[in-house]
């Protein structure tokens, strides 16, 4: 993973090896264990949403075509199966691979656990 160091976060890309010591937690288990998880396009949970961000890493997400470069434009998301809801939760590409077995989750359309 390339390191992305921005000015608000800046342990952003930092790889660990060891998750107990991880930045990125900050007790996701709560709201995102075993949940299932669709890959996708960004889009906004709700008209009065602009953007969202990682749930783990916070890297801002934002619809294609925002002309910010830096912002993901596809990633995981949680589905209706969710209490929030489908796209309230949503985890970048490289944080699913780092916790996917960790967090138990399900890929939607798939009869297996990631």
């Amino acid at each position: 993973m390339a390191a992305e160091n921005g000015s608000y976060f800046p342990l952003m890309g930092r790889e660990t090896t060891d998750h107990g010591d991880d930045w990125r937690l900050m007790g996701q288990e709560r709201y995102l264990r075993g949940a299932t998880l669709e890959l996708r396009d960004y889009v906004a949970y709700s008209a009065s949403w602009e953007h969202d961000h990682c749930a783990f890493c916070q890297r801002k997400f934002l619809p294609a075509g925002s002309g910010d470069p830096g912002a993901r434009t596809r990633g995981y998301a949680t589905t209706d199966e969710h209490e929030r809801g489908a796209g309230y939760y949503w985890v970048c590409e490289d944080c699913f691979a780092d916790f996917a077995a960790r967090f138990d989750w399900h890929a939607k359309g798939s009869d297996r656990k990631v």
